[in-house]
């Protein structure tokens, strides 16, 4: 419908939707970071983690909606919950945070997921 606006190859726009993903994923990190350091609401907003965070969601939010011209919402936002697989590992290895083997089960239920709405 919208494909003329920002042509893009097929590979470009998996590309950007992987990138959407991945800049969720570092903005919940940046954001998790902010609030550990922080108890005021002042100088939380006003933390370099608290503005990446947000600033890396904006930059996702833009880029999210050149990936909706390019495919099916339907198809796009189930790629979305890659988000909760990296958010996982990332939160593991870069804030030290338990994961239980029940949340790996989740996370690797929701990657079966994805690779099933994936498959055409």
């Amino acid at each position: 419908m919208y494909r003329h606006i920002f042509p893009l190859s097929r590979l470009k726009s998996v590309f950007l939707l992987l990138l959407c993903v991945f800049l969720g994923v570092i903005a919940q990190l940046f954001l998790k970071r902010a609030v550990s350091c922080q108890e005021n609401i002042l100088f939380l907003i006003s933390s370099p983690f608290f503005i990446t965070g947000v600033s890396l969601y904006g930059i996702s939010m833009l880029l999210w909606i050149v990936v909706l011209s390019k495919f099916e919402l339907s198809y796009a936002y189930p790629i979305l919950s890659l988000g909760y697989v990296f958010v996982a590992l990332g939160s593991r290895l870069f804030l030290g945070e338990t994961i239980s083997p029940m949340q790996w089960l989740g996370i690797f239920t929701i990657m079966v997921g994805v690779m099933m709405v994936g498959w055409r």
